[in-house]
């Protein structure tokens, strides 16, 4: 071959890779739209279609495209709020309103303690003692003073049972409700509606000064909404013991439950074991979780609880906490329409309970 033929079948040689090349894309875009069609046929032919699958897959498409869609979207998603709204029905019944909605925080403060309150429950979420300050020690042996605090482990809990027929469980917790919280002058109210006419009531009030706090609960039109064979409110209180002093064994060895029966002296569970113990059919005044020097006590104002039941357990040494705490009370329910109550959460003085 002479040197132009050469040329010549070089030059074909480049333009079909050139060709191959160009078309290359093309070929992988047809393709893939292809599988992209046919993974969409798919999905939309699904009894069991998910809406986030095909929403993200349209999301691939242009926009013109996408709005040509035949709505299974739209629809899947309605469909899955609609069974939400039936499960909060079903599962909480008359209150299922209530077990929706964002927890908010207010807060009643005196000279002496600063209370803050969560709507998730309607409890009382912390406590700061204002005059008092807790030692802690760093790594280094250096001391360093931090705000008192009491009641503020997340994993704190103080709820009430309603035996509530139409529930899915046939009960509901209140740390399981949103309440709404009204704030007038120094007392905080909180409640959770079973509709306009219907709710279960907290209400907190602080004075000026001191370290009392009046707790009132109350309830309207749950006659119809609460079993009929429930006699007792039951209570249960869970508080874990903060590290308070310098010397954490011996602060342990001071740190219990105490409760007094009515009419009868003061009780306690272990300070050295994890304990157990209940009133043995006798109705209580009052219950403490006590640390060495401070307490948070809670107390039947004019009534006493009905029975009580308590439990103390230690925790290991390296903990954040020393004890935690259990405490669960009846409170008289039936042909009711309230009970009050007073917390005392301060340095320890139980003469004044």
């Amino acid at each position: 071959m002479d040197r132009n033929t050469i040329i010549g079948f070089l030059l074909i040689f480049a333009v079909l890779i050139a060709w191959q090349q160009y078309n290359k894309p093309i070929q992988e875009a047809r393709l893939a739209e292809a599988r992209r069609q046919d993974s969409l046929a798919q999905l939309q032919q699904q009894d069991s279609l998910n809406s986030k699958e095909l929403d993200a897959f349209r999301r691939q498409m242009p926009p013109e495209e996408a709005e040509a869609g035949d709505g299974s979207a739209t629809e899947a998603a309605a469909a899955t709020e609609s069974n939400e709204g039936h499960g909060m029905d079903a599962a909480y019944g008359p209150f299922a309103g209530a077990a929706e909605g964002i927890e908010k925080e207010q807060v009643l403060e005196n000279d002496q303690v600063r209370i803050t309150f969560t709507n998730k429950g309607g409890r009382i979420k912390s406590v700061e003692l204002l005059q008092y300050q807790r030692v802690v020690v760093d790594e280094k042996h250096k001391e360093h003073k931090e705000p008192l605090i009491l009641m503020a482990n997340p994993q704190n809990r103080f709820s009430y049972e309603l035996q509530v027929p139409a529930a899915a469980n046939k009960f509901i917790r209140t740390e399981d409700l949103f309440f709404e919280g009204q704030l007038e002058g120094r007392s905080l109210i909180f409640r959770a509606y079973a509709d306009s006419a219907k709710y279960f009531e907290q209400k907190y009030t602080l004075p000026e000064t001191g370290f009392d706090l009046q707790y009132e609960l109350s309830w309207k039109g749950l006659e119809d909404i609460v079993s009929p064979s429930q006699d007792m409110l039951s209570l249960m209180w869970i508080n874990y013991l903060p590290k308070l002093e310098k010397s954490v064994r011996y602060e342990k060895t001071y740190s219990t439950i105490y409760y007094k029966p009515l009419g009868e002296d003061v009780e306690h569970l272990s300070y050295m074991k994890d304990d157990r113990q209940t009133s043995e059919g006798r109705p209580v005044e009052w219950v403490a979780h006590s640390n060495q020097f401070f307490q948070s006590s809670l107390i039947g104002r004019e009534e006493a609880f009905s029975f009580g039941e308590f439990a103390v357990m230690d925790l290991p040494e390296k903990a954040d906490y020393l004890k935690k705490c259990e405490t669960r009370l009846d409170i008289p329910f039936k042909g009711k329409q309230g009970f009050s109550m007073s917390w005392y959460i301060g340095p320890n003085d139980f003469d004044i309970l």
